[in-house]
């Protein structure tokens, strides 16, 4: 095995290095070889996707064989991409919750929308029947104005009539007497 390609070639390599005494130089610089070999980006891909116990043997041998920095450097990886991953997933989340409050905002300023042409529609009959109660109104007053000049007018004749039947009847007497 010259580099690792695959998830078992990873743990096969991980089992090696755990089984292995840190007093055989040889074989510790061969794994040593095979890991620095491989690509970077495909071993933390391959790490990303190991179950938590694999995983765990993976951590302890790249820090046994490797050392701090490349151990380091593999663990910085992977926490960037689970917190990408996380990042991404909350990301999705929020947009939902964006769309959906959205969705809502929209049909709450349409709604309120048809609430404002109603308001107006009632606003404007509203205006309309005031005026024509206005118009009442005013024919009313200008009605009864002229009822009461009619009234004053009709008792002012009844009064006259009253006197012409008094003249009247004066008279008829007065033929009848003489």
């Amino acid at each position: 095995m010259n580099k690792i390609t695959n998830r078992e070639e990873l743990i096969s390599w991980a089992r090696q290095v755990n089984l292995m005494s840190m007093t055989n130089h040889s074989l510790v610089c061969n794994l040593q070889d095979v890991f620095a070999h491989s690509n970077p980006t495909l071993l933390k891909d391959l790490f990303f996707d190991l179950p938590a116990n694999d995983k765990h043997l993976v951590i302890f041998s790249v820090q046994k064989c490797m050392g701090s920095e490349t151990f380091l450097d593999f663990i910085d990886g992977y926490i960037k991409r689970k917190g990408q991953q996380w990042i991404n997933n909350e990301s999705e989340d929020i947009n939902e919750e964006w769309q959906k409050i959205m969705g809502a905002k929209e049909a709450l300023r349409k709604e309120k929308k048809e609430y404002e042409y109603k308001i107006d529609g009632l606003n404007r009959k509203n205006d309309l029947l005031a005026r024509a109660n206005n118009d009442y109104y005013r024919t009313i007053t200008k009605l009864s104005k002229e009822n009461i000049t009619l009234r004053a007018k009709l008792e002012e004749m009844e009064a006259e009539l009253k006197k012409q039947h008094a003249f009247e009847s004066h008279i008829k007497e007065l033929l009848k007497a003489a």
